[in-house]
């Protein structure tokens, strides 16, 4: 019969309880239990085995390279690991299988949806296999022709492209100097990577780029509890939509409903956290795209009556390492109840004002939710000083 597992391979966990599928890329492997939950054990460079184990309601496994999907019994597919993630709006699937570098999915109408490497034609199914585009169809010719636009076209690439380009959901207005959008972790240098957790939403990005990730200045991240580690503030989303004026999703770990419209330079939120629940609101002024750091001189400012904040410095470590001065002024619609800073791991209750050189920093705001009451934050940047972020905001978002 043969060794178990080939010799030098991990060898699967011990207790690993029955089986009903296995899936295996590129020295790693899944293992899909009858509880529908998932085991994972070997490479977990992407986060691969490590995201499996929060995958819940499995039905179905499969696996290449350095990534893995998971079939849910609701028909939505989970992307776990690097690149080739499903296109926006799969849904209603019965069935998952995977080619060297392609997908493929079964839809319960019996369509067939591949995405990947178009070599030899692997990602374009027979005609007779496709049903009509997952994607709504678009509005009548009558309605205003931005609503036309799909903000998620160039989100989802394949392994083989993610150095050719890649753009972010969120929206921006024609030449203006703030571009807010989501991030997420193992992004592409967009900051953004489709199927991946959200870990806030930053004000600055470069779209369609590839080599060093640049900017992802000023994450904002409503939050139940503060986490300071990226990973710790992640979150799934859920009902995500894009339009060219504007951006929302709801982020299901805490159930915070996130919407998100643009100006010149400036940019309002809205924030809709559950009733009678702790709710905080954090902004990173030291990271930049991937959480890596990129303040070299900064500091950050909370007003505990007004829950004001405001901040910046000077950065680098952008594609053109050349430093350069950013700054953000921002409001809140409602007094918190609280504020403090961060500095490095070091949260700091009370404090308003800090200081950092190559180190973590950030402020916080902590609110009471009241019923029928978001939070709306209003954030302007600038490259001059905070003073000319604060009069951006007062012209553009009064």
């Amino acid at each position: 019969m043969g060794r178990p597992f080939a010799e030098g391979a991990p060898a699967p966990p011990a207790g690993l309880g029955p089986v009903t599928a296995v899936a295996a890329g590129n020295g790693f492997t899944l293992a899909l239990g009858g509880d529908g939950r998932v085991t994972g054990w070997g490479r977990d460079f992407y986060g691969q085995v490590s995201q499996a184990a929060k995958a819940r309601d499995v039905v179905a496994l499969a696996a290449m390279e350095e990534s893995a999907l998971v079939l849910r019994a609701d028909g939505t597919v989970g992307f776990l690991g690097r690149g080739l993630s499903p296109p926006p709006g799969l849904a209603d699937v019965v069935a998952i299988a995977a080619g060297t570098d392609h997908w493929l999915a079964k839809r319960r109408d019996g369509a067939v949806v591949a995405w990947g490497s178009e070599e030899k034609g692997k990602a374009t199914p027979p005609v007779d296999l496709c049903a009509p585009s997952v994607l709504p169809p678009p509005p009548p010719a009558a309605e205003r022709r931005e609503e036309w636009v799909d903000p998620f076209i160039g989100t989802s690439t394949a392994d083989f492209a993610d150095r050719l380009g890649s753009c972010m959901p969120g929206p921006s207005l024609p030449h203006a100097s703030i571009y807010p959008s989501p991030e997420t972790l193992h992004p592409l240098p967009s900051g953004y990577r489709h199927g991946q957790p959200i870990v806030g939403f930053a004000q600055l990005h470069t779209q369609g780029t590839g080599g060093n990730p640049s900017y992802g200045n000023f994450l904002v991240t409503p939050i139940r509890e503060l986490a300071l580690l990226e990973a710790d503030r992640a979150s799934p989303k859920a009902d995500e939509r894009a339009r060219a004026y504007a951006y929302g999703v709801r982020l299901t770990n805490d159930n915070i409903d996130v919407e998100l419209v643009p100006a010149r330079h400036s940019v309002l939120y809205r924030f809709t956290y559950p009733e009678s629940q702790p709710a905080h609101l954090m902004i990173d002024v030291a990271r930049k795209v991937g959480g890596s750091l990129a303040l070299d001189d900064g500091f950050v400012t909370v007003d505990p009556v007004t829950g004001a904040i405001s901040g910046g410095g000077l950065f680098s470590r952008n594609w053109n390492p050349a430093p350069y001065r950013v700054y953000f002024f921002a409001q809140v619609s409602q007094a918190p109840v609280g504020v403090g800073t961060w500095l490095d791991r070091d949260i700091q209750e009370g404090s308003t004002a800090a200081a950092a050189r190559g180190r973590p920093l950030g402020a916080y705001l902590r609110f009471q939710p009241e019923p029928g009451r978001p939070i709306l934050l209003k954030l302007a940047v600038s490259f001059h000083s905070v003073e000319q972020a604060a009069k951006h905001l007062e012209a553009e978002i009064p």
